[in-house]
């Protein structure tokens, strides 16, 4: 692991605490020869077009996304996924109590593709099934990503989306947590990439 991550940035218990106080926190852990072969990766993946359009009435999100869910034997991607699996195995059990009602195991990954001038994702929450924390690695590309208090984006706080690092927010699971935060993306000024992993719930 110690090639692919910055691995005195990756403290679980200053990251139990940080997201104890707020809903989102950023840090730079991927290592840049690492990230240009994500990058790579990324640039030759085929990718699906999300709807335009999630839910209804005042509950819609508008997107305007690419994803990718499926990846080849080999991938960096799968790489990625399990070496950050081990990360978070060998670094939370270390923290008493655990912090996650269950044990935290990303069971979805999805790369997903912002073209220039996008709208991005306005407002919204993560789906209700995914539990503890959701994971969301900037792979490339120039755009901004927030969390606020509504649908309406009110009361947002910036977070450190540049690439390289990997954004955690919090899920149900976490601590006391009861719910996901709201968090929209935004300002894409190149083509982007972000790969996110999540734990579904039962």
């Amino acid at each position: 692991m110690q090639e692919l991550f910055w691995l005195e940035n990756f403290d679980p218990r200053q990251i139990v605490a940080a997201l104890s106080a707020q809903e989102a926190l950023s840090l730079p852990l991927l290592r840049e020869d690492f990230r240009l072969t994500l990058l790579q990766a990324a640039q030759g993946s085929s990718y699906t077009r999300e709807p335009a359009t999630v839910g209804s009435g005042e509950h819609v999100v508008r997107q305007q996304v690419n994803s990718c869910q499926i990846f080849a034997v080999g991938s960096p991607y799968l790489v990625l996924w399990e070496a950050f699996q081990k990360l978070c195995d060998e670094a939370f059990r270390t923290v008493s109590p655990y912090p996650f009602a269950t044990r935290l195991r990303f069971t979805e990954m999805r790369l997903h593709q912002y073209e220039r001038g996008s709208l991005g994702i306005t407002p919204h929450r993560d789906g209700v099934r995914y539990r503890n924390l959701v994971c969301v690695f900037i792979i490339g590309g120039q755009g901004c990503l927030a969390v606020c208090a509504d649908r309406f984006g009110r009361a947002a706080s910036y977070v450190d989306a540049s690439p390289g690092r990997v954004v955690l927010l919090r899920a149900p699971g976490f601590l006391d947590c009861a719910d996901h935060p709201f968090h929209y993306v935004g300002d894409i000024r190149d083509t982007r990439y972000t790969y996110g992993l999540r734990q579904r719930g039962p």
